[in-house]
């Protein structure tokens, strides 16, 4: 179809990937002190900026929905394709699921049900993202309204309720032994390295940039204004949510046990009688990352398919351009791990998704710099609708890898699921990558041959 989506549409589906983060996730790293989500989130808002910078130069340079699968492979081949796009992929996949789960709290407090009813919620709010997404300009136009009513749904009732910060309470923190303490970093650097994860959920998505390249118009001018629009506001939104919730009633030390602060905050600040103002409140940012990263995930799906990496019936697409089988496979994946969620009841689950997420998208981030790097020499000649100089652009990669880099061995070292997962994850990995390299090869050989047919 000929391309449709203008700058406010890139705007409104980065931003809406995003916003959820600003709402809910984040305040469980309270329990570190909010001196280290203070100390952690400057870094991950360096490496946000960073990424963002390098991201849309390669992805207006080579507009391909695979995105950095694409980038990865003409820097160094269909291994290491593989290994940033599944990483891609997966970054959608678990922080999709994390929006899901929030929303089906969200509906659950709401109407006050069992738990046993939060599959159906589930259900229904995935299928919506399904028949959203049968249109891919009815995608854009929805998320385009639901972000912006989403910025003011976060932005206002915070402010609106910041007179009743206090500076104090926001620096309590729980030690391990049930004592408070008002000590800014009261765990020291390993408090910050433990927190970084949910600093990171404020941001985190923003990743999902390359998947709309082949649906905006004019890739060179509105790729960049959506995205650094959206980057802006989304920092913004993101050290008002941190800061602000952190003092507010009541406060960061009962906050650290809350997945949605905005609601437990808002439900203790609102007079009785005025609770449906923290649904309506709720409701608007977080299906917009559910809506979002179900874009986002069944793009990444489809552009791995066609570039081989995946079974290739995932590639078809609909009269509109929508791809319904990978739209299936990612509703199913929700599905899954959405049910093992609602009827293992263990609390432990919804984390372990957010470290697994977390894990996957600190690895991209570590060969995304790398393959900037390359490109930016390999690819000297080629056209860059936007380009910044060598200079910067070797700055920001170096910057945003020695941080993914720093901050992903640091959990590794010090965190034991953490070291067992990156292992499984590594084992993946060695076990398909020879696989999908062989595969690459044998395919192009086989276009090859078939182009040297055609042109004999």
């Amino acid at each position: 179809m000929d391309p449709y989506a203008g700058t406010l549409h890139i705007w409104g589906y980065i931003t809406g990937a995003v916003i959820s983060g600003e709402l809910a996730g984040f305040s469980t790293g309270y329990k570190y002190g909010l001196g280290s989500m203070i100390v952690a989130h400057v870094f991950t808002s360096i490496l946000m900026i960073c990424v963002s910078v390098n991201l849309v130069e390669l992805t207006t340079t080579l507009p391909f929905t695979s995105g950095s699968a694409t980038f990865a492979k003409a820097a160094y081949g269909g291994a290491v394709g593989f290994i940033i796009g599944v990483a891609y992929l997966c970054d959608m996949i678990f922080f999709g699921l994390e929006a899901c789960q929030f929303f089906a709290v969200v509906l659950q407090t709401a109407f006050e049900t069992s738990d046993a009813v939060n599959f159906g919620y589930w259900v229904a709010t995935i299928a919506l993202c399904f028949v959203l997404n049968m249109r891919p300009k009815v995608f854009f136009n929805v998320i385009m309204g639901i972000s912006i009513v989403s910025v003011l749904c976060i932005l206002v009732p915070i402010l609106v309720f910041s007179s009743q910060f206090n500076a104090a309470n926001a620096w309590k923190t729980i030690l391990p032994d049930g004592n408070i303490t008002n000590i800014w970093f009261p765990f020291g650097v390993w408090g910050v390295i433990q927190s970084f994860p949910h600093s990171l959920y404020l941001v985190v998505c923003f990743e999902s940039l390359p998947v709309s390249v082949e649906e905006a118009d004019n890739v060179g001018s509105n790729m960049p204004r959506g995205m650094f629009a959206a980057v802006g506001i989304l920092l913004g939104l993101s050290w008002i949510s941190l800061i602000l919730c952190a003092g507010l009633p009541p406060f960061a030390s009962e906050l650290q046990k809350s997945d949605v602060p905005f609601l437990t905050i808002f439900s203790k600040l609102l007079p009785d009688g005025l609770g449906f103002i923290v649904w309506i409140i709720a409701l608007p940012p977080i299906f917009a990352s559910q809506l979002s990263l179900f874009y986002a995930g069944t793009r990444f799906a489809y552009g791995l398919s066609r570039s081989g990496y995946l079974p290739s019936i995932l590639s078809c697409t609909t009269a509109h351009g929508a791809p319904y089988i990978s739209m299936g496979f990612i509703s199913f994946i929700w599905l899954l791990f959405g049910a093992i969620l609602t009827f293992q009841q263990d609390s432990a689950t919804s984390p372990i998704y957010l470290s697994i997420g977390s894990m996957f998208a600190l690895i991209a981030y570590i060969v995304e710099p790398l393959v900037y790097v390359k490109l930016k020499y390999s690819l000297v000649n080629i056209p860059r609708p936007f380009k910044i100089s060598e200079l910067s652009g070797i700055s920001t990669s170096m910057a945003s890898f020695f941080i993914a880099m720093s901050f992903l061995l640091g959990k590794i070292v010090t965190d034991r699921f953490w070291q067992w997962g990156f292992l499984s994850i590594v084992i993946l990995y060695i076990t398909a990558i020879p696989f999908i390299t062989l595969l690459c090869v044998t395919i192009s050989k086989i276009l090859q041959k078939n182009y040297s047919s055609r042109k004999s």
